[in-house]
């Protein structure tokens, strides 16, 4: 038996690759001896492979070297004869050799000793013809382990064959690989078909017997034409000339992973094959020509020059003239002060009265005299200044103004000479052509145009102070560079630039707008040339403008200063205060600014447009249409990008200086929208073809890959930009994953060169490398040594590259969120400066990608020590409402939960992450994580709670913990771990979905309260199926604990053995056991769990209500609920600040709301329900608390249609037990209140008070049962009333109650007072105000029914009202109506000027704590429908004549409304329900809904909406950016405005001359002007 022999893997994998590419590259033309060398390269080649098998992954048993040598050099030989002939070793060579694009060959490995490969014959195929090149064949060869991908599977790189030791048969199977490429042409007369992937699973059939071996690993070499077109991914065939040698074989022994090319990007010079830009290559000779012909020696003896210097010198002597003047007023001013001389003089005058009274008198002066020396000095400064004004002052005026004219005149001449300028109009726009148009306008006439602003420009670069000067020369030079501007061609661009750029500094306030790039309509429609031209114009800004120095050599004499002696440079110092650079260096460079200012003129969009191929311009839309770019379109855009970031990056070199900073942040920005721009549009391109169609997608991926990297190198290597802020902003999404490798890889290096993913780098060893820890220490390293803003953005740029890739990269994803992680929370000095960023951008990148939390999570596990309490803040911003955990993160979270202490940082992370998961439901409407999940945590936390917080019978514990949780909110104390502990767990079990009414509602089954119509419904189906998957108490294995605690009388376990288990489900398990585990609830102080537990159960037993309203411990608990509470604490705080109702009462009220918007019964059964309940608790109608459940009750009744008559028939009900006495106990019947006590039949009543302002709801439904009651007292008393029109009330009521043999209550118990009571004490803005007073109008204006034939008489609402004391009280009831009114006109004329206090804001008892703030506003209509309204009532109430029989309702005017009168006077009792407010009543609803959701609700919609977007939203796409950015460019400056010159002295002809009128009319002006200079010399 052959002897084996064991191989290990090594670390390298490249010994053969010099021999191979040797003999390549020493191969020559000819099919001959290219075969010679093809056949020893396989030879070596096989020998070398084989000989590296030792580098596999895994133990590979072998036959012995001897016996493999024997039977390579067996099969060369038994070959050898198919080498002799040309077709016959080209089929040989194709067999033997692979390229890596066209893929591979299927192998099989069978139960044999050695693999053999047979070709069965070839079907039909197509076939391709390859020709030898005279030229030596390049080299292809590979450095890098590449797997391909085949059409049945992808080959890891790590796989590897296992080692078999016995000699048992291995089951055929296929893999496929690559092989290098060897050579790239081939023989012409050689064919090659290709087959599919049946054809080759077809070869396994035709595999002769061959020996079996212990393991093996063969793979088949082929070759295939080298072309970008081709991208097949089946196999190919050789047709073999000679039919008989097709059986022959070729058993190699080769490694398992082979090496295979990778694509190279074009080079720069290829890239200019698609775009060339033959422009900005002659830039540099255009440059030339400018320096040489626009040379100030050129210049300085032309007539305009002289001219400008003429008019420059006169200007500089009468600015010198002036000066002098200046000096002679000045003395002028002094000697005035010294030609009079004053002197003080005072005398002092005595005299006496005629009452002999002394008296004095004293008078001061001043004396002035002349000074002789002084008036001689003044009249000879005099003199002198009239000398300078007179002559020398004149003179110069006279020259300055000569020397203007002439250099006017000079221009004019200058336009007047060329027909073309003459021609051009003030809108005409700016040229870009390559050639002049005009045929007229010569060569020679253009120069000297160009000359001519050339020379203007030249006395801009002198060191000229004169500001008025400079000022008119800028003005000519505009003119005359707007007038070129009109008809120029693209050299004419740059002469002007050029000019531009070599101007001293402050260039950009006054030439910028010289410089003009494109045309005010963009590039729509022009050709590529203006494309170019605007690169070169971009390229020349960017440039250093070459002799600047010597054009402001004039300058040099500035450094010194001006010529007033002071100098205008800033000295720049560097960060250690040192000047950074001399002033000739920095009066050379160009100032900020003025790069800006020009750069500004440059629109990118314009290009992008014009590569875009999109049409439209000026304010029209862009029309984007990827469908017009082609692959050939895609290497354009990515040739042209790469040429604009190369002219990007030259500007970076060339202002690298401090000072340009901003300048740099420019440049930067630009770039990275050069990047954004051509990503957007490779996106785009990509989604719109079919990747399998497009031929060249490889080679565009790979280009874009390089176009990507030279962007990042320009910004990298940029030595004051600070690139890591524009690496953060760039987009990776279009990368490859090579290429993301790469990136990674080097900005954890070096960080300044960015390494191109083309070179031979093995991705895996990069992972590895990226894995190691000294990687690690070197970025912490790293980021210890920059700017923290600087490291900051390092780690944006990171998770930038993560959130924009796919959720597979689950590597890459592992180690940069590891490696963030580490600076930002391990390490102990980059934490300091990374830890708040560090956690927004996990926050970020889990928010992408929700595995990174639960990586984040037992990395915690491995590093709680080091973290800390900063795993808390972490975790805070996690986005937990989007997460799943996985098994592994709940072992975890309970591992943490039940052995760690409650104040470690583990216990409390968490906590903190149970309390921040999303237990709600998703936007389908289903639970966002399963109810498994929910009830396992409700066990954990149970088992927590028992573990860390004694339970005992009497409850104590519980209600001191809860006690000093309150007083420590108050106080603002952090609590002790054990309050934290209870409060959180008592949150979030309430929280949890455990019970079938808290899931949501599509998931709930149908309640049994609702019919079913057939116990074969899918209903009944549903519910039977949800309640067998309901956990068991006492059988379920997993609630054991949970029973235990139970049994031990453990609350929280009592809770949620109702919530989760059959106890809460079942009507007969709730009224046998689970009854008493809700009282067990309520004795231990635990309210708001046994509110909950009533919103869960209750609907069991809507269609039954008796069941409950019935039982005595349900409605002890209902009421102990209701009073919780009333304590004494309770009662002293409320009498310094009132507080009702409190938290419990009002969870109790918006628990009924919930279930009447969220359950499946029919509200009106709910309603029914606490109607039953509450009216079955004695004396609820004394309790307050039971008044304000009852009174939201009946106002959710209101907002139902309908629901109203339960009230009535309930209350109706009640009165009637309460009167007959059926079915009501004694002591019931002894607790209602009775008008008398003595015997007779009494009327009873649930108000023992006048009114009930806080419950107005309550109020009325009773007040309208009572009246129903009363209407037989009421009758009688209106009879006795028309009858004795003098008697009193009281007097009548007696009477009327003997009449219907009842007890004479007092006047003040009537309904027409209660009613008035009411509408007086209810809220102004209360919803049922109207129906309040509608009631009492009904009974103040009724009618007198018709009695035995006679007419019907007026009412007798008046004699109601005519006592002293009643009639103060009408005028209450007026004043009321109208302050009414007023306030609903108040809120009609201006609904937002709401009065600031309390008083004039609804604030209803249902929420008495509630805001200003959060108010209920009524809209516009609803106050002017209202102010209508309660003006009537006004009416109604001042006019007496609606007591009178005779009154004609139609003449009443339309504020009476007629129409509600005639209801009232017709006695209908249907409600006025139009004049409800229903909006307030829906507001206080919501209000009310907020309370239950701001506690029970799984997930508070607020934090739920920062990971949530409507489905309506506008989502940014790739389009959506391009065009977005196209409408934000910001518009350049446009060209000066064509003013041409006008001829300074009109033209003096000679029909002028001879012509008298003609004459005069010219010389008037000058005449008169002569005259009045004249008066002023003689004045």
């Amino acid at each position: 038996m052959a002897e084996a022999v064991k191989v290990k893997k090594l670390k390298s994998k490249k010994t053969a690759k010099p021999k191979i590419r040797e003999h390549v590259a020493d191969s020559t033309a000819g099919p001959e001896s290219l075969l010679d060398s093809a056949k020893q390269l396989v030879s070596e080649a096989v020998i070398q492979q084989f000989e590296g098998v030792s580098e596999a992954s895994t133990d590979i048993t072998l036959d012995t070297q001897a016996s493999i040598d024997d039977r390579r050099n067996s099969d060369l030989k038994a070959n050898a004869s198919v080498y002799n002939d040309k077709s016959a070793a080209t089929q040989d060579l194709v067999e033997t050799f692979a390229d890596p694009k066209l893929k591979v060959l299927k192998l099989m490995r069978g139960p044999s000793n050695q693999l053999e490969e047979k070709i069965a014959p070839s079907a039909p195929c197509h076939s391709m013809a390859f020709q030898i090149p005279s030229a030596p064949l390049p080299t292809a060869v590979s450095s890098e382990d590449v797997n391909l991908k085949t059409n049945e599977s992808l080959i890891s790189q790590k796989s590897a064959c296992e080692v078999q030791e016995s000699n048992t048969a291995i089951s055929p199977c296929t893999s496929s690989i690559a092989l290098p490429e060897i050579m790239t042409t081939l023989p012409s007369d050689i064919q090659i078909e290709e087959f599919t992937l049946p054809q080759v699973q077809a070869f396994q059939s035709q595999i002769g017997s061959v020996k079996s071996i212990n393991a093996s690993v063969a793979d088949a070499f082929q070759y295939a034409m080298k072309d970008e077109n081709t991208t097949h991914s089946s196999a190919l065939k050789v047709r073999e000339t000679e039919q008989s040698k097709v059986e022959g074989r070729l058993c190699t022994m080769i490694p398992k992973s082979v090496e295979v090319q990778v694509l190279k990007p074009f080079t720069e010079a290829q890239l200019q094959s698609f775009y060339y830009n033959t422009e900005l290559e002659r830039n540099e000779a255009t440059i030339e020509d400018f320096l040489q012909r626009y040379a100030f020696e050129n210049l300085q003896n032309h007539e305009l020059y002289e001219l400008l210097m003429n008019y420059y010198r006169a200007k500089s002597q009468l600015k010198a003239a002036e000066e002098d003047l200046q000096v002679l007023e000045r003395e002028h001013r002094r000697l005035l002060n010294l030609m009079w001389t004053s002197t003080d003089h005072s005398i002092t005058i005595k005299g006496t009265c005629r009452d002999n009274t002394k008296i004095t008198a004293k008078h001061s002066y001043t004396r002035v005299e002349l000074n002789d020396d002084g008036y001689h000095a003044l009249e000879e400064d005099l003199k002198k200044i009239r000398g300078q004004v007179h002559e020398t002052l004149a003179l110069h005026m006279y020259s300055v103004q000569l020397s203007h004219l002439q250099v006017e005149s000079y221009l004019h001449r200058l336009f007047n000479s060329y027909v073309p300028l003459q021609n051009i109009t003030q809108n005409a726009p700016v040229q870009f052509t390559s050639t002049r148009s005009q045929p007229c306008m010569d060569a020679t006439a253009i120069e000297h145009f160009r000359t001519c602003i050339s020379i203007l420009f030249v006395m801009q670069r002198r060191p000229i102070t004169d500001e008025g000067f400079l000022s008119i020369t800028r003005g000519w030079l505009a003119q005359l560079v707007g007038a070129l501007l009109r008809i120029a061609t693209l050299n004419d661009h740059l002469f002007i630039l050029n000019h531009v750029l070599r101007c001293p500094l402050g260039f950009g306030d006054w030439a910028s707008a010289f410089v003009q790039v494109t045309p005010a309509t963009g590039w729509q429609g022009h050709s590529p040339e203006s494309i170019d031209h605007c690169l070169t114009v971009l390229s020349t800004i960017l440039a250093h403008p070459r002799a600047r120095e010597d054009y402001l050599s004039h300058m040099r004499n500035m450094e010194a200063g001006d010529e007033t002696g002071q100098s205008k440079l800033w000295v720049m110092l560097d960060s250690e205060g040192e000047e950074e650079e001399d002033g000739s260096q920095v009066l050379f460079a160009m100032a900020e600014n003025d790069v800006m200012a020009l750069l500004n003129q440059f629109q990118l969009n314009d290009i992008f447009c014009f590569a875009f191929s999109m049409s439209g311009a000026g304010d029209a839309e862009f029309m984007y249409d990827i469908h017009k770019t082609t692959e050939q379109g895609m290497l354009k855009l990515f040739a042209l990008a790469s040429c604009v970031l190369t002219i990007f990056c030259h500007g970076l070199t060339t202002f690298h200086r401090r000072q340009y900073k901003q300048l740099n942040k420019r440049i930067g920005w630009l770039i990275c929208e050069v990047v954004q721009y051509v990503s957007d549009h490779w996106s785009n391109f990509k989604d719109s073809r079919v990747v399998s169609h497009c031929t060249l997608m490889p080679r565009l991926q790979t280009e874009f890959d390089s176009f990507f990297f030279k962007a990042t190198s320009c910004l990298l290597s940029a030595k004051r930009l600070g690139a890591w802020q524009f690496m953060a902003d760039l987009s990776y999404a279009c990368l490859s994953a090579d290429a993301v490798w790469h990136l990674v890889y080097t900005l954890h290096t070096s960080g300044t060169e960015c390494t191109d993913p083309s070179q031979e780098e093995d991705i895996q060893e990069i992972t590895w490398r990226l894995q190691d820890e000294d990687m690690m220490h070197q970025l912490t390293d790293k980021l210890q040594l920059m700017p923290q803003q600087e490291a900051i953005y390092l780690l944006t740029a990171f998770s930038n590259i993560i959130i924009s890739r796919e959720e597979s990269e689950d590597v890459l994803t592992d180690i940069i969120v590891s490696e963030i992680y580490e600076v930002s929370f391990i390490d102990v000095v980059t934490r300091d400066f990374c830890s708040k960023s560090g956690r927004d951008i996990l926050s970020a990148i889990a928010e992408k990608q929700l595995s990174v939390v639960s990586l984040l999570l037992h990395k915690i596990k491995k590093s709680v020590h080091q973290i800390g309490m900063m795993a808390l803040t972490l975790f805070n911003e996690m986005p937990l409402l989007l997460w799943q955990p996985t098994t592994d993160d709940m072992q975890l979270i309970a591992e943490w939960m039940l052995k760690a202490e409650l104040s470690s940082a583990e216990n409390q992370l968490a906590r903190l992450i149970l309390s921040n998961m999303n237990w709600n439901e998703n936007e389908c409407g289903e639970l966002f994580l399963p109810v498994d999940l929910h009830r396992e945590v409700a066990i954990l936390i149970t088992e927590t709670y028992s573990k860390h917080i004694p339970e005992n019978r009497q409850g104590l514990f519980y209600y001191s913990i809860q006690q000093l949780y309150n007083v420590s909110a108050l106080l603002r104390v952090t609590p002790a771990h054990e309050q934290q502990l209870y409060s959180w767990a008592w949150d979030l079990i309430h929280r949890l979905c455990l019970h079938a009414h808290s899931q949501p509602i599509s998931a709930q089954p149908r309640a049994k309260s609702e019919p079913i119509a057939a116990p074969a419904s899918e209903s009944c189906d549903r519910w039977e199926e949800f309640l067998n998957s309901i956990p068991q108490l006492h059988t379920t294995l997993q609630l054991r604990t949970v029973a235990n605690l139970v049994r031990d009388d453990g609350v929280f376990a009592s809770f949620v053995a109702l919530a989760m288990t059959n106890l809460g489900h079942d009507r007969a398990e709730f009224l046998n056991a689970g009854l008493g585990l809700l009282l067990r609830l309520v004795h231990n102080q635990q309210f708001l769990g046994s509110v909950y537990v009533l919103h869960l159960v209750t609907p069991f037993f809507f269609d039954n209500p008796s069941c409950l309203s019935t039982s005595e411990g349900f409605l002890s608990a209902v009421k102990a609920i209701s009073s919780a509470e009333q304590t004494y604490t309770k009662m002293a705080r409320d009498l310094f600040a009132p507080d009702f109702p409190g938290k419990i009462l009002k969870m109790f009220s918006a628990m009924i709301l919930n279930q009447l918007e969220h359950h499946s019964a029919s509200p009106h059964n709910v309603i029914k329900f606490w109607l039953s309940v509450f009216s079955s608790i004695q004396n609820w109608y004394q309790d307050r608390n039971m008044l304000y459940l009852m009174d939201n009750l009946i106002a959710i009744a209101v907002s139902q249609p309908g629901a109203m008559s339960h009230v009535e028939f309930t209350f109706c009900d009640m009165y009637k037990s309460m009167s007959e006495g059926g079915g009501v106990t004694p002591s019931r019947v002894g607790s209602f209140l009775s008008w008398f006590s003595s015997s007779g039949s009494n009327l009873p009543t649930l108000i023992d008070k006048s009114s009930l302002p806080e419950f107005p709801y309550v109020a009325y439904s009773v007040l309208s049962v009572e009246e129903c009651l009363e209407s037989g007292l009421w009758k009688a008393l209106q009879t006795e009333l028309a009858h004795n029109a003098t008697a009193s009330v009281e007097t009548c009521l007696k009477k009327a109650s003997s009449a219907v043999k009842v007890n004479s209550p007092s006047a003040g118990r009537l309904c027409i007072y209660r009613w008035a009571q009411q509408a007086l004490d209810t809220h102004m803005q209360h919803p049922l105000l109207p129906l309040l007073w509608q009631k009492f109008f009904a009974l103040y204006l009724q009618r007198l029914p018709e009695q035995l034939g006679l007419p019907g008489r007026s009412g007798n609402g008046q004699r109601f009202f005519q006592s002293m004391l009643n009639s103060a009280y009408m005028k209450k009831l007026k004043k009321r109506l109208k302050e009414t009114a007023q306030l609903y006109s108040k809120l009609a004329t201006a609904r937002d000027s709401i009065a600031a206090n309390e008083d004039d804001v609804l604030v209803t008892p249902s929420l008495s704590n509630t805001s200003i703030k959060d108010a209920y506003q009524p809209s516009t209509a609803t106050c002017d429908q209202l102010y209508m309204v309660f003006s009537a009532y006004l009416l109604w109430m001042d006019e007496p004549r609606l007591h009178d029989l005779s009154l004609y309702l139609p003449a009443l005017p339309d504020q009476y409304h007629a129409e509600l009168l005639v209801q009232i006077f017709q006695a209908e009792q249907k409600a006025w329900l139009q004049f409800i407010d229903y909006s307030s009543i829906e507001h206080m609803l919501s209000q009310l809904d907020d309370v239950w959701q701001a506690h029970f609700n799984a997930t508070p919609q607020a934090k739920l909406g920062r990971y949530t977007y409507p489905a309506n939203d506008h989502i940014s796409t790739a389009t959506s950016r391009i065009l977005e950015k196209l409408k934000l460019s910001n518009p350049s400056l446009s060209a000066p405005s064509v003013a041409l010159i006008k001829a300074p002295v009109p033209a003096i002809t000679a029909s002028v001359i001879s012509d008298e009128n003609s004459l005069m009319s010219a010389v008037r002006g000058d005449l008169e002007l002569l005259v009045e200079c004249a008066k002023c010399v003689l004045l």
